[in-house]
C-alpha cells in the first residue's frame, strides 16, 4: 500500500537579502521535494515589518559620504528581488504580507497536512517582529505543525508569565520540535516538561545535495553569465580568496596577510582593497564558494557551504555572529578551523592558522553524511503515527 501524500508548507526568511536565509528555504523544499510521498513549498510571507526593516534607506548625507557602499547594498537587493521572481525557490503562487496573526492563519488553513516552521533564528525573542508572531504558528492552521531548525538563542524568562504559558500551550500542539542550537533545545524542554518531540537538526543547507545540484546543466548556463564578470577580474596567477564579513578592520589585515598571493574577492560587504561583487544571486554565490582555494567569514552559512564544498576555510567572530559558527564547528569536530575574533593579534592568529592546517585538500563528507542522518531520523519522526498529538 502507498504511502498518503504529505503537503507540507514551509515558513521561514526566505525573503531577506540574505544568500544563507534563501538557500536554507531553497535546501529544506528541494530536499523534502525528493521524498516520494512529500510536495513541499515555501510559504510565500513575510512581515511588513521586515520589509520596512530590510529596505536600504539611507540619509541624503551618508549617501554622500559613502555612494560606493550604497549601490552595493543596493545591487544586492536588486538581485534579491530578482531571485524571488525567477522560479528557483518551489513557493506559494500568491503572496502576503501583514503582521497579523488573523492574516496569516485565513492565508494558510486548511492548505497543507504540515506546516513547518524553520529554519533560521525564526523564534528569536526581542527582536523587531514581536510576539506573538506567526512564525511560532498560533492558533489552528488547519494542518499539523512541526519545526525544523528552528533557533530563538533567547531566554524564555523574558518573556511575562502569560507569555510564557500561550508559548508553552503552542509548543503542545507540535507534533515535531526540531531545532538547531541547544539553548533553544533547553529552553523549549524547560517549559514543555520533556523533550520526547524535541531534535537536534543540521542547518538544513546540509542535507541537500549542492555539490551535484550545480552539476546540472540546467543551471549552468545562468550561473555562468553571473560569476564571469567576476571570474574575468581575477589575476589567473593568483588563488582565489573569499572574504566574507563585515568587520573591515579584520578585513584589512586579511589582506595584509594574504594580499599579495590571493585574488581577494568580497561577495556580500565590500572592503578597500578587494575584488567587490554585488550582482549575484544565491546559486551563483555557492558556485563561487565551490571555485575558490580558501575561505576566511565570519558568516555561519559562508561557513556551511566551506564545509558542504570542501573548501580549506578559517572562522572567526565578532560580536554578533560568534555564538553560532562556534557551535557549528564544535558539532562537527571543527573547532580547529577558528581564531577566535578580532582583536591586536589577529593577524599573527591568521598566519599560524593557515600554517596549522596546511590548506590541502579538505574532506568533511563524514560530516556532512552525518547531518543527513539526523535529517533521516526527522523525516521518520514526521511520518510517524507515535508522535501525533
Amino acid at each position: 500500500m502507498e504511502a498518503e501524500e504529505l503537503k507540507i508548507g514551509i515558513l521561514t526568511f526566505h525573503r531577506a537579502s540574505n544568500y544563507g536565509a534563501f538557500l536554507q528555504a531553497f535546501a529544506l523544499s528541494e530536499r523534502l521535494n525528493q521524498e516520494p510521498d512529500i510536495e513541499a513549498e515555501v510559504i510565500d510571507f513575510r512581515m511588513k515589518k521586515e520589509k520596512d526593516r530590510y529596505q536600504v534607506k539611507w540619509s541624503f548625507k551618508r549617501h554622500l559620504l559613502h555612494p560606493e557602499i550604497y549601490f552595493f547594498e543596493k545591487r544586492i537587493q536588486n538581485i534579491f528581488e530578482k531571485t524571488q521572481v525567477s522560479g528557483v525557490l518551489r513557493k506559494t503562487s500568491d503572496y502576503l504580507e501583514s503582521d497579523s496573526l488573523d492574516d496569516f492563519k485565513s492565508f494558510v488553513y486548511n492548505r497543507y497536512d504540515f506546516v513547518i516552521a524553520g529554519s533560521d533564528e525564526i523564534w528569536k525573542l526581542g527582536s523587531f517582529r514581536g510576539f506573538p508572531n506567526p512564525y511560532w504558528l498560533f492558533g489552528d492552521l488547519g494542518a499539523k505543525k512541526a519545526s525544523y531548525a528552528a533557533s530563538s538563542r533567547s531566554d524564555f524568562d523574558t518573556l511575562s508569565s502569560a507569555e510564557q504559558k500561550l508559548l508553552t500551550e503552542t509548543l503542545k500542539e507540535f507534533k515535531l520540535i526540531g531545532v538547531r542550537d541547544k539553548q533553544t533545545y533547553s529552553e523549549i524542554k524547560r517549559l514543555l516538561g520533556d523533550d520526547s518531540k524535541l531534535l537536534m537538526c543540521p542547518d538544513p543547507t546540509f542535507v541537500f545535495d549542492f555539490p551535484h545540484f550545480l552539476k546540472q546543466e540546467i543551471h549552468k548556463e545562468a550561473i555562468y553569465q553571473e560569476t564571469e564578470p567576476l571570474m574575468s577580474k581575477l589575476d589567473k596567477k593568483k588563488k582565489l580568496l573569499l572574504v566574507m564579513t563585515e568587520d573591515k578592520h579584520a578585513a584589512e589585515e586579511i589582506k595584509k596577510v594574504f594580499g599579495n598571493d590571493y585574488n581577494l574577492v568580497g561577495l556580500f560587504v565590500p572592503h578597500a582593497g578587494y575584488i567587490n561583487y554585488a550582482d549575484i544571486s544565491p546559486l551563483s554565490w555557492i558556485s563561487v564558494i565551490a571555485k575558490a582555494d580558501l575561505i576566511i567569514t565570519s558568516y555561519f552559512h559562508a561557513t556551511c557551504f566551506s564545509i558542504i564544498f570542501n573548501k580549506s576555510f578559517i572562522a572567526f567572530g565578532t560580536k554578533n555572529k560568534t555564538a553560532k559558527v562556534v557551535n557549528l564547528l564544535q558539532e562537527m569536530q571543527l573547532e580547529n578551523h577558528y581564531v577566535g575574533g578580532y582583536g591586536t593579534d589577529f593577524r599573527n592568529k591568521l598566519e599560524s592558522k593557515y600554517i596549522e592546517l596546511g590548506m590541502v585538500s579538505s574532506d568533511y563528507s563524514g560530516q556532512v553524511l552525518a547531518q543527513r542522518e539526523i535529517f533521516d531520523r526527522y523525516l521518520e519522526g514526521l511520518r510517524d503515527n507515535e508522535y501525533q498529538n
